[in-house]
């Protein structure tokens, strides 16, 4: 499993609910974390996103950051490659606003 903090302003929805079942296409790298949490600093943004490893055939390389992050170890990063599709299976609003997006990596 892997997690990420972010926010959803880019993919234009009235609703967070709306990403349900959509692929999207990550244009840029996409900054993870491996676990089922995204690091402290990461769950401060407004939407937090789970997903399992990615299957083999999805394209999905990844380049652990701790030699090159700013917390080396302590980051935890994990950074996928450009053009990584992903699906969201289940989105959930919490009680305070907090958006929870799972889904999975797809070819």
């Amino acid at each position: 499993m892997v997690a990420r903090g972010t926010d959803l302003g880019h993919l234009h929805l009235k609703d967070p609910k709306d990403l349900e079942g959509l692929t999207i296409t990550e244009d840029g790298f996409m900054s993870t974390s491996p676990g089922d949490r995204p690091p402290s600093q990461a769950r401060r943004r407004p939407c937090t996103c789970g997903f399992p490893p990615a299957p083999r055939g999805s394209g999905a390389l990844g380049l652990w950051g701790e030699n090159i992050g700013t917390f080396g170890g302590a980051e935890q990063e994990l950074l996928l490659g450009r053009g990584l599709k992903w699906r969201a299976d289940k989105v959930i609003v919490d009680t305070k606003g907090k958006v929870h997006v799972y889904g999975e990596v797809v070819p």
